[in-house]
């Protein structure tokens, strides 16, 4: 099924896409902040687990406590990362849950989130809304849609760029 769209609705589809794109973005920068994070903190963790009365091979150039430290300095390197990113991420999931939950079909909002927020596929979508995934994604498309009169006016009507 196919539907017909205006010249202005590509345009609102557009700006609508530029804008979910962008929450995935965030969402995704996010989960990878937090990835490396862990990993890190594994790391010092197996670090610090090590037997010192046993002889160990390395072949690092940093041993002992040498090492914690780096790695530490490391830890709070991204620590301070995520925190600069943190509060785009707050803003963004609250402007798009809020924008999520104004849709007027409760499809619409379970397909976004799950899609745009969670990263689900749109097979995944599908099997979560009991449908096809070609229903999936006309019920995301006109979602987008109907996303573009309630996502942050920014993204509606981007400035251009000076000359």
């Amino acid at each position: 099924m196919t539907v017909k769209l205006t010249e202005y609705d590509r345009y609102k589809l557009e700006r609508a896409k530029a804008w979910l794109y962008h929450v995935r973005r965030t969402a995704r920068r996010m989960d990878e902040a937090r990835e490396r994070y862990d990993e890190k903190r594994r790391t010092i963790d197996m670090v610090g687990a090590q037997q010192y009365g046993e002889r160990v091979q390395t072949s690092g150039r940093l041993h002992g406590d040498d090492r914690i430290v780096a790695y530490l300095a490391q830890l709070d390197e991204i620590a301070g990362d995520m925190t600069a990113q943190y509060a785009e991420y707050v803003e963004t999931m609250a402007e798009a849950r809020v924008v999520f939950a104004a849709l007027t079909t409760p499809d619409g909002h379970a397909a976004m989130a799950a899609h745009w927020i969670y990263g689900d596929t749109w097979t995944e979508v599908a099997r979560r809304l009991g449908c096809s995934e070609a229903k999936a994604r006309l019920v995301g498309s006109t979602a987008a849609l109907e996303c573009y009169g309630l996502m942050p006016r920014r993204w509606r009507d981007p400035m251009p760029p000076a000359i």
